[in-house]
């Protein structure tokens, strides 16, 4: 038996396919991306289609291992790339998990 098969017999067993990346993003803290159903994308994309510019809005969506919420204004928002911008942040729309009407209340202001 030559080297490269005898190395194979060796080799760990991943009976758990993503268990092992799971468990790393975890201890970096990081959140595992969730995927979102069609029924809950449907409503997304309406909500999108019926946003402007200007309209206030808050936004769940998924950023580096995290789970973002960003209320304010949209400055841009961008069908042909899929993505809007709220209070200077991009947010592509594949990263959105909720998006709502925003009103504020109270002495908050937009910056």
């Amino acid at each position: 038996m030559d080297r490269a098969e005898r190395a194979k017999i060796f080799m760990p067993f991943a009976s758990l396919k993503g268990y092992y990346d799971l468990i790393l993003a975890q201890e970096d803290g990081q959140e595992v991306k969730r995927q979102v159903d069609d029924e809950t994308a449907a409503k997304i994309s309406d909500k999108l289609n019926r946003i402007n510019k200007g309209s206030s809005v808050k936004v769940e969506y998924f950023e580096c291992g995290n789970y973002i919420t960003e209320k304010g204004k949209v400055s841009r928002i961008d069908y042909s790339y899929k993505f809007l911008v709220v209070n200077e942040q991009k947010i592509w729309f594949d990263d959105i998990m909720d998006i709502d009407d925003y009103v504020p209340y109270g002495r908050e202001t937009w910056l």
